[in-house]
């Protein structure tokens, strides 16, 4: 029923096609580094929207929420179907509970700050992210989350997704969501089908 109702918005939205490949490595205890390589395809997948690396580290030396500090790089198409180059850095507070054994929430607030590289202005921004996921069988993690979008130039917009992780192995994760993207003021709707494969380098045990 809820994949019925986003294939609905999607016939009348512009469909994004979001995808990523992610590297991720424990560099010492309670810190983990990660590498993402994002494509996103924008006019029902066939034009670019945005090329985006991005590097990312994850502490988790505080026992109330794991701070994540992280840079992209972005190339992003204009109107005249060229590349112009941006860059963003952010801040991640995050916390998980385990509500059960079975089911898990998260809340992530996200400060960042974004800047045209031709440009001298600095545009800011805050977003609130509230996440659950499903312990299923077989490796599957059904989840869905809610964000919504703070900033200062009247472009605030909400997410709201669902999809699932699959755990192949210790190793390597796969991830699908579909996403309904509402802009408040500005931009008609967007449809996003997202795709994730992240591969963890875990720390081989001493003999």
């Amino acid at each position: 029923m809820i994949l019925a109702l986003f294939l609905s918005i999607a016939a009348f939205a512009d469909t994004q096609i979001w995808m990523k490949v992610g590297y991720r490595k424990k560099l010492i205890p309670k810190t983990h580094i990660k590498f993402t390589q994002h494509l996103r395809l924008e006019e029902n997948g066939t034009a670019i929207e945005s090329i985006i690396p991005e590097l990312e580290f994850i502490w988790k030396g505080i026992p109330w929420f794991d701070v994540a500090p992280g840079y992209r790089l972005f190339w992003r198409r204009t109107k005249n179907d060229t590349l112009e180059l941006a860059q963003r850095g952010h801040l991640d507070l995050q916390k998980d509970w385990s509500l059960n054994k079975k089911i898990d929430a998260g809340y992530r607030m996200r400060l960042q700050a974004r800047q045209e590289l031709d440009e001298t202005e600095v545009r800011y921004g805050m977003r609130h992210k509230v996440a659950w996921e499903y312990d299923a069988p077989k490796g599957w993690r059904p989840n869905g989350f809610v964000e919504y979008y703070l900033t200062p130039d009247a472009r605030d917009k909400f997410q709201v997704g669902v999809g699932s992780k699959y755990k192949v192995n210790k190793r390597n994760r796969v991830s699908l969501r579909f996403v309904w993207e509402r802009f408040i003021v500005t931009k008609p709707d967007n449809f996003i089908v997202m795709m994730g494969y992240e591969y963890r380098q875990r720390k081989k045990k001493k003999s």
